[in-house]
């Protein structure tokens, strides 16, 4: 099917076959109709109306393996689809023992626990309640949920179903007082194309007692990163949100629906600075990034700020004294500003710690970094590269 066709319904026959290819796009502002054969690629984008569809079509879903390295091979996924059985497409629950080469989980906020759908004897981890995965013999993805997934090899996996084309709201998640991530829950994009995330100029996303910033993963850096307000959310793809107290909704909305395929932060945007902390043994990366905002306060803006959370690649955070943040939104840049910053080193020893985004602020100021073990200032608006070593003491 030709990329980028806006239509106002598809009826496909018995007998019809059509498929979406990788990076193509299709836009139905009415219904789809299929009883035929209708498949979209890994990478490809529907958006369609949300009343009178119906018939299945094929939504495949490529997944790097890990090869074997621990840090390797992890995805946030979501379905696109209703009621798409996790068994046996992506994982045999019924099988004793379970593949020991794939691993599901699911995040428990109250538990502070990834939950694996298989137990330590390889076993369909089913029971009730938050230590257990599910209670169905046969679980599904619940719609507008995240799920944390890794094979050894890659692969490509099918959702069948017909396609998510309503809004969906959560509200009352918890904050579990006492847990290391208190207040994060893994929500999922549930359609099978982008998501424009919070919007500055609409709220659709309504919103209300939880944090304008969401995280995803990174899996080449085996990090978390922000998605701050107006970035995007691939189809299928698994968020962090993040709730300051147990009375709260959010709604995935339809209305920031988009053919999109940008990554989620964008180095040319004025007052942002990007550190990065690279791992050059393992090849792993974490991001932390400072923005200027006006109405920003000094102090946790749940509106823009994001607290850390940590993966395998070394640590990199500024510290406040509110908490650790991944995003730290100031209100004002000055040259005598001096922002606490956190490095943690993981199993390697060798780092560099890259700043981008210092050609972009107003005013113009230089930017140092300064090493406190060493006691060196670098110039990184001269060089913004930081090459170090770091020891376990």
């Amino acid at each position: 099917m030709p990329s980028g066709l806006a239509l106002n319904n598809l009826n496909l026959g018995s007998g019809i076959t059509v498929s979406l290819g990788s990076d193509e796009t299709l836009t139905l502002n009415g219904s789809l109709v299929n009883a035929g054969t209708f498949t979209m690629a890994s990478g490809s984008s529907l958006m369609m109306g949300g009343v009178g569809n119906s018939g299945t079509i094929n939504i495949e879903r490529s997944i790097t393996g890990h090869g074997g390295v621990a840090a390797a091979g992890w995805h946030l996924i979501s379905s696109p689809v209703a009621d798409q059985l996790i068994s046996t497409e992506f994982v045999n629950v019924t099988a004793n023992p379970m593949e020991t080469t794939v691993d599901l989980y699911r995040w428990s906020e109250p538990e502070d626990l990834w939950i694996n759908i298989k137990n330590g004897s390889n076993v369909y981890n089913q029971g009730e309640g938050e230590t257990y995965f599910s209670n169905e013999a046969s679980p599904t993805f619940i719609e507008g949920k995240g799920y944390l997934i890794s094979y050894q090899s890659s692969q490509t996996k099918t959702f069948s179903g017909t396609p998510t084309a309503s809004s969906i709201t959560w509200s009352d998640l918890t904050s579990t007082d006492g847990k290391s991530y208190q207040g994060y829950h893994l929500l999922g994009n549930p359609f099978p194309c982008a998501l424009q995330w919070n919007p500055t100029e609409d709220n659709y996303w309504a919103l209300s007692n939880v944090g304008g910033t969401a995280k995803v993963w990174n899996g080449s850096g085996a990090s978390y990163g922000d998605i701050v307000a107006d970035g995007y959310i691939p189809s299928m793809q698994g968020f962090m949100v993040y709730v300051d107290q147990g009375t709260n909704s959010i709604t995935i909305p339809t209305a920031n629906r988009v053919h999109n395929s940008t990554a989620w932060h964008k180095d040319t945007e004025m007052n942002v600075i990007g550190l990065t902390a690279h791992d050059t043994e393992g090849g792993t990366w974490q991001e932390t990034v400072i923005r200027f905002i006006p109405d920003a306060t000094e102090g946790f803006d749940m509106a823009y700020d994001s607290k850390f959370m940590g993966g395998y690649a070394p640590y990199l955070y500024s510290a406040t004294a509110e908490g650790n943040l991944s995003t730290n939104v100031l209100p004002q840049l000055d040259e005598s500003l001096v922002i606490p910053l956190t490095f943690i080193k993981n199993t390697s020893d060798h780092f560099y710690l890259e700043a981008v985004g210092l050609d972009n602020l107003e005013p113009q100021v230089t930017v140092y970094l300064h090493d406190k073990v060493l006691a060196n200032s670098w110039n990184l608006s001269k060089n913004p590269v930081y090459v170090f070593t770091a020891s376990d003491s």
